[in-house]
């Protein structure tokens, strides 16, 4: 049974500071339609998503959401209430009904509002860089405005979370010659032929990547696959497949199916009995190596289940003598109701006062979904209009000697519409200016950067079902998602995709995948930001520079010189309010 509490702590981890109306509204869902907190979360993040833009929960919202996702649908509603155990919910509320659903409206602070202001006004301030002034002049309609909560806010540069020493200073010491290039030899180009495959090549594809994933996953972990296929073979067996569901909506322990490989089972599918594993974590277009009892042709009970490979970091050294200050920042760069880009040149003028050596934009830089598109807020064209955005950041950064690594994304609403994402080009050439795809490795003087600007922890948390019968500690949703990515050496294994992403997977396969652990992996989210060392690597998750019409946050970090091939113990990082 769910609690306030607990509604409120997810919230908080999608970063959404609910009031209690509204978190009252929720808990009375939650018991009518018989939901675990964290699940309703997770749904309420699917649907506004897909029908209201990304706007936080408000009542009229959430009965809109009632109408539509439970109402019609009440006998389908799955609970994981009775896969959780006391320890794995301390929340649990015992007694009677109503008197538990007064005492948590009682014990819950209420906490403070986070309403979107739609109020905009004129910004009377003087940019400190040509960005806002220039794109406001030259290819918007109305003048530069920027939403008052985002102009009244008091925490600007506040650090959010940090990993390392607090005693870094995060500005450049002495300049460097970088050498920035694609990490593989054969990368994604900007005229790449996208959308032509036919169902033959896609099952080829997703049959290879099975296939390459499941033994290493067996070699990494000493197994020995059975002989024969899970139609015809039955007993004790070890084997490998993908898992699949046969729900519509998120998978649950009755809807898993294991889809074997040509290899293993003809890319048969077979329904996958978890019920004696003590732990797991698991979401559809996950590759996994199995252990059990193949009871007869349609019936596999697993008795153990592994999730990994190895996957080794570069062998040469990075940054053997030399410090590296790097900021990242990932869009979208202006607010939802204006095109001032006021947060990219708060941005620019941070990078102009401490001077990073790189500078890691990611998109998108105008989303499709901005308001001004679909207003006639544009004078220009979406490609003359991007062009200028870079020129303005170029003529910011080139004075300061900062090279810049732009990243594509499919949301961009000048850009191609397909993932893995062809990196932007534009006429005007630079010689501190590198176009990436989306998603990409990038070597910087040896320093391999992992990145991808598609939104896949939360895509994956939105179908993940985990379960630990015997938790150690606090659950680290966070990390766990995160570790997915290495384990899976693929930088969205999540199928099928989320709604919304248009993939790609002769190109997937070819451009998406991890052929070895980054040093630094980027992924950015709308869920909470987050450092981590995830497996000596170091993952982060430096939220968005805006969110909707509220100031987000980006990222920077601090590389010491040292000769050791992970570079966790020798990085400082910190996660600031723009």
């Amino acid at each position: 049974m769910a609690s306030k509490e607990e509604i409120a702590a997810c919230f908080q981890e999608l970063n959404i500071n609910a009031s209690d109306a509204v978190l009252n509204k929720c808990l009375e869902m939650c018991l009518t339609y018989n939901i675990v907190a964290e699940d309703f979360c997770d749904q309420w993040y699917a649907y506004t998503a897909s029908n209201l833009n990304g706007a936080l929960p408000t009542i009229e919202h959430l009965d809109k959401m009632e109408r539509k996702e439970f109402q019609k649908n009440k006998d389908q509603v799955f609970s994981r209430q009775s896969l959780l155990t006391p320890k794995h919910n301390p929340h649990k509320i015992t007694g009677d009904l109503d008197d538990a659903v007064v005492s948590s409206y009682l014990e819950l602070t209420p906490k403070s509002n986070r309403n979107i202001s739609h109020t905009s006004v004129q910004n009377k301030q003087t940019p400190k860089t040509p960005v806002a002034k220039n794109l406001s002049d030259s290819y918007v309609n109305s003048p530069a405005i920027t939403s008052e909560k985002y102009s009244q806010r008091s925490d600007s540069r506040s650090v959010q979370c940090y990993y390392g020493s607090q005693s870094a200073k995060y500005k450049r010491e002495s300049d460097l010659t970088l050498s920035v290039k694609n990490q593989n030899e054969h990368s994604l180009t900007s005229d790449v032929k996208y959308m032509y495959e036919v169902m033959g090549k896609k099952s080829k594809c997703l049959d290879n990547i099975t296939y390459n994933l499941g033994h290493a996953i067996l070699e990494t972990h000493g197994l020995s696959l059975s002989e024969g296929l899970l139609r015809t073979q039955l007993g004790e067996m070890t084997t490998y497949g993908r898992i699949v569901s046969d729900s519509d909506g998120k998978i649950n322990v009755q809807s898993v199916l294991l889809e074997g490989s040509q290899e293993t089972n003809l890319c048969n599918t077979t329904t996958l009995n978890i019920n004696k594993l003590q732990k797991y974590s698991l979401f559809p277009g996950q590759v996994v190596a199995i252990q059990g009892n193949n009871v007869n042709s349609s019936t596999f009970i697993a008795e153990k289940i592994f999730t990994g490979a190895t996957l080794n970091l570069p062998e040469e050294f990075p940054l053997k003598t030399d410090q590296m200050q790097i900021v990242i920042a990932a869009g979208p760069f202006t607010l939802q109701d204006n095109l001032s880009y006021q947060p990219l040149h708060d941005l620019l003028h941070y990078v102009s006062e401490y001077q990073p050596h790189i500078l890691i934009l990611m998109g998108p830089f105008l989303e499709r979904t901005h308001d001004s598109i679909h207003d006639g807020g544009l004078t220009q064209t979406f490609d003359s209009f991007f062009e200028g955005l870079v020129e303005n950041i170029m003529g910011t950064v080139q004075p300061i000697d900062t090279h810049v690594i732009i990243i594509s994304s499919q949301k961009d609403a000048h850009h191609h519409p397909v993932y893995p994402t062809p990196p932007f080009k534009i006429a005007e050439r630079y010689n501190n200016l590198t176009f990436v795809p989306d998603p990409c490795m990038i070597n910087i003087n040896g320093l391999v950067i992992g990145a991808t600007s598609a939104d896949v922890l939360l895509h994956i948390s939105n179908f993940e079902l985990y379960f630990d019968k015997n938790p150690s500690g606090p659950i680290d949703r966070m990390g766990r998602m995160a570790s997915h990515i290495l384990n899976q050496h693929s930088f969205y294994p999540l199928y099928p995709p989320f709604k919304g992403m248009c993939i790609d997977h002769e190109l997937l396969e070819q451009f998406g995948t991890l052929e070895c652990k980054p040093h630094v992996l980027i992924l950015p989210s709308n869920l909470k930001n987050f450092i981590k060392n995830i497996q000596d690597c170091l993952v982060i998750n430096p939220e968005r520079l805006t969110k909707g019409y509220v100031a987000g946050t980006y990222a920077r970090l601090e590389i010491n010189p040292g000769n050791t091939n992970s570079i966790c113990d020798r990085t400082s990082c910190q996660i600031l309010r723009i």
